[in-house]
């Protein structure tokens, strides 16, 4: 469960729990989620940069070769 993998990360149960329970930022979630389904993302990692997407294996080297040929 979600619980469990958040757990063997070391997060505190209580406060995630509580999150969870409450809703806390289901707000923001759903709302993050409706964004990028317009922006067509379909999985992570995604990254935006000056309207263009990269998504999936995206190392640091191609980014700061993409924003340095913008500069």
């Amino acid at each position: 469960s979600v619980e469990q993998i958040a757990a063997s990360v070391g997060v505190d149960t209580v406060k995630f729990n509580d999150c969870i329970d409450t809703k806390t930022h289901l707000s923001d979630i759903t709302s993050a989620t409706s964004t990028a389904q317009r922006h067509g993302v379909s999985g992570t990692p995604y990254l935006l940069i000056n309207g263009q997407h990269y998504q999936g294996d995206i190392t640091l080297a191609s980014i700061e070769a993409y924003i340095k040929a913008l500069l």
